[in-house]
């Protein structure tokens, strides 16, 4: 499998995290994007139609991971995510999708 054509899309507020995870992704031959507010990930959404996306729920903006998660389903329906967050209440965000 050729990962170069994997597009993997990083979107956390904290730009450490997202800057060491593109630099990880792109050394294990993806093609790794980084956005660091929703801004950006919508952008990177319409624009390359990511594979794969790591999302922070919690971009303290007025959109959350959830947010760019719809819309990446939209310009790709066959996207794969996984949603983290540094937030420990688990009551915050409901049931799990």
């Amino acid at each position: 499998m050729d990962k170069s054509n994997i597009k993997i899309l990083i979107v956390d507020d904290e730009a450490d995290i997202t800057d060491c995870l593109v630099m990880y992704f792109e050394s294990e031959g993806y093609k790794a994007l980084g956005a660091k507010n929703s801004s950006e990930a919508f952008k990177a959404v319409d624009d390359e139609k990511p594979d794969i996306l790591l999302l922070d729920i919690n971009l303290k903006e007025k959109y959350t991971g959830l947010d760019v998660l719809k819309r990446a389903l939209i310009a790709n329906p066959n996207a794969q995510a996984a949603i983290v967050t540094g937030l420990r209440d688990d009551k915050a965000y409901g049931d799990p999708i």
